[in-house]
Formats: structure tokens, sequence, C-alpha cells
């Protein structure tokens, strides 16, 4: 289980417990306690892709605000720029363009009811992500 807990001097601190010692991990904030979470959490091997989708749009959302659009300092003359969608892009395997879109979905996930997400992040709810993200639900059509 993972917790982040506030600490007094403005850091997060993660506990992490699973039958065995407890291990913590210090974090400047409590956004780097959630990226280091949502991380976590896209290493299993058994999510759905709607659940993949939101926890890299989260992770681009928490990242962005952070750094901002453009990552965190600014490249040399030769250098290549990254921003924070081409950085996570980069490390999980996608586009930047559907970093962008998983970012859309996630904030369409978040004003749901607890019910509908539940089924649409189980891909039980039979909507596609961009119905999803227009904010209405049309079933798809099966083929």
């Amino acid at each position: 289980m993972t917790t982040p807990a506030p600490t007094p001097a403005g850091r997060s601190t993660v506990i992490l417990t699973q039958d065995r010692p407890s291990h913590s991990k210090t974090f400047d904030n409590r956004d780097q306690a959630k990226i280091w979470i949502i991380n976590n959490q896209l290493s299993r091997r058994n999510l759905t892709p709607e659940q993949s989708s939101n926890l890299r749009g989260m992770r681009y959302e928490l990242e962005k605000k952070q750094n901002g659009e453009r990552g965190p300092e600014k490249p040399g003359q030769n250098d290549q720029a990254f921003g924070t969608a081409e950085k996570i892009a980069k490390e999980t395997g996608v586009s930047a363009r559907t970093i962008r879109r998983d970012a859309q979905f996630s904030q369409a996930v978040d004003k749901m009811t607890p019910e509908e997400k539940a089924d649409v992040l189980a891909g039980r709810a039979g909507y596609q992500t961009v119905t999803v993200c227009r904010g209405f639900a049309e079933p798809r059509q099966e083929e």
C-alpha cells in the first residue's frame, strides 16, 4: 500500500508496506510523490488500456504543473528541446500526441461519477476514448 503523508518541512513521504518491514521515500512535494505512485502503477502488467491512458494523463498534468509545458530548463543552442509530453512519451513508448490526448481523457474521467469512472477504466462501459473526452457517451458499435 502506498500513502503520501505530509511532513513538517513541506516534504512528502510515501510509506511502502507489503507484509515486510516498511520502507519510506521522501519527496520535495506532494506532486512528486503522486508522480512516483503513478510510475509505480504504470509498471503493472494487468492494466487496461483505459487505466494506462488515465495514469499517463494524470502524470502529464502533474509534471506540466511542476515544470510548465516546455519542461524544467531551457536547452542550449544545439540541444533539442523536449517538452513535458515528449519526455513522458519517450519514457512510456507512445507519441507526444497520445500523452496530450490521455490528459484530456483523464480530465473527462475525473468529472464522472464513481460508478461511471469504474466502468470506463475497467473497459466495461463500451465507450471509445474520444467519446469520453467529448463529454458524452455513445456505446461502441459492435462489428
